[in-house]
């Protein structure tokens, strides 16, 4: 009986200190806009990037969501300067050259289609270990995104000094830039999307213990409340 005790508080301190340990996580999303130089020929976004990296604010979160990492060169530049800080990642979306990193990839052949021509420009910077990364491209797009590599990343994080196990969502949802939506609106599509997640999620079976995150720039109107209700 004694043991049975023994062994009941020892399940119940545990729980506290896992509690304890989650609460203090810190999680933060930020769109960089290193957007294709052709869209925006009068931003300096090397040097934009070199401020950035020299920034505090982009350094004190547990995991880091970042949002259109396309330009190359001042991408590189942020995501060299948080390495030390930051020393676990998952490539870019749909980045053709890492393609063969992530452990799973959802709709390859949307990713390579020869329509989408430009990365998903999104990562997912981590202080604790990525034990698991997956890519999915979205089904439902419109505009601009028609020709994007989006969709979503997936990681499997092992969490604070009690190795808590926690699910991380990053993505970059459909904008509204009111153009190009002709068979949907953009409302109608970022609602599908968010669908594609919820469906990929189920897949996962993961368990009701476990924490699910969802980061990113979801270009809802938070005074429009049809958007997410």
């Amino acid at each position: 009986m004694k043991q049975l005790l023994l062994l009941a508080l020892l399940i119940v301190c545990q729980s506290k200190a896992d509690e304890n340990d989650i609460s203090q996580i810190v999680l933060m999303s930020y769109n960089v806009m290193f957007v294709p130089s052709l869209l925006v020929l009068e931003r300096d976004q090397v040097t934009r990037a070199r401020l950035l990296a020299r920034s505090q604010f982009v350094r004190e979160s547990d995991i880091l969501c970042l949002s259109e990492v396309f330009q190359p060169k001042p991408s590189q530049i942020l995501l060299d300067s948080l390495a030390d800080t930051y020393p676990y990642s998952t490539p870019i979306l749909g980045d053709e050259d890492h393609d063969g990193y992530w452990d799973e990839t959802w709709n390859r052949e949307i990713g390579r289609s020869s329509l989408k021509f430009l990365s998903g420009g999104l990562t997912i910077l981590s202080k604790w270990p990525i034990i698991y990364a997956a890519q999915y491209f979205y089904r439902h797009t419109c505009s601009g995104h028609t020709f994007v590599r989006s969709g979503f990343i997936y990681a499997r994080i092992i969490y604070g000094k009690h190795d808590i196990p926690i699910h991380i969502i990053g993505t970059h949802l459909q904008p509204s830039d009111h153009s190009g939506c002709y068979l949907s609106s953009e409302d109608e599509v970022r609602e599908q999307q968010m669908h594609e997640i919820i469906g990929f999620l189920d897949e996962r079976n993961i368990s009701k213990n476990e924490l699910v995150f969802l980061l990113g720039d979801f270009n809802v109107d938070k005074y429009n409340t049809e958007q997410y209700e």
